[in-house]
C-alpha cells in the first residue's frame, strides 16, 4: 500500500508540474508581440512621450514618436503589404555632422552597444536601433528596447553638445 501511495504522489505532483509549466507558456503566448501588433507597440512607444502610429508611402505601419524631446520614427520593415512585419527600425537624425569628426562617430559606434550613428549622403547626423519580430518579442522584452532608444537617443545627445 505505501509504494501505490508513493507512485501516486509522483504522478500527482508530475501532473501538477505539467499544468503549471503548459499554463506558463500558454500565457507567454498571449505576451507575444508580433509585427502585426500596431496597436501594442504604439501602447509601449506612448509610454515613453508622445507617439502616432500612421503609414509609410510602401504602406507599411510607421510610429512617429518623441523621447525628452528628440523626435524620433519607428519604421515597420520585412513587410508583406504592409503587414507581418519582421523588423523595427528606431531612427532620428540631426541636421549636419553636429562638429563630430568621423574618429569621434567611430569611437561612440564602438562604445555603445545598442544603437548605431553615422553621417548620411546629405551630410546629416543618423542614428538607428534595429528589433528583430521575426518570431515575435515578449512584450517587457519590446518596452526594454524602448527603453534602450531613450537610452541612445540620450547618450547621442550628451555628445552633439
Amino acid at each position: 500500500m505505501k509504494n501505490l501511495y508513493c507512485v501516486f504522489s509522483r504522478g500527482l505532483v508530475l501532473a501538477c508540474a505539467l499544468t503549471l509549466l503548459c499554463g506558463g507558456v500558454a500565457f507567454a503566448q498571449t505576451n507575444i508581440i508580433t509585427g502585426n501588433d500596431t496597436q501594442k507597440i504604439l501602447q509601449i512607444a506612448s509610454n515613453y512621450g508622445p507617439a502616432e502610429l500612421s503609414t509609410s508611402g510602401n504602406g507599411n505601419p510607421l510610429i512617429g514618436g518623441s523621447m525628452d524631446g528628440i523626435n524620433y520614427t519607428v519604421r515597420f520593415t520585412g513587410c508583406n503589404n504592409g503587414a507581418n512585419c519582421t523588423e523595427l527600425w528606431f531612427w532620428t537624425y540631426w541636421q549636419g555632422n553636429q562638429g563630430l569628426s568621423v574618429s569621434q562617430i567611430n569611437k561612440w559606434n564602438a562604445d555603445e552597444f545598442f544603437g548605431k550613428m553615422y553621417i548620411d549622403s546629405d551630410g546629416d547626423l543618423v542614428v538607428e536601433m534595429f528589433v528583430n519580430l521575426s518570431h515575435g518579442v515578449v512584450a517587457e522584452t519590446l518596452d526594454d528596447d524602448f527603453d534602450w532608444w531613450n537610452i541612445v537617443l540620450n547618450n547621442v545627445k550628451d555628445t552633439v553638445r
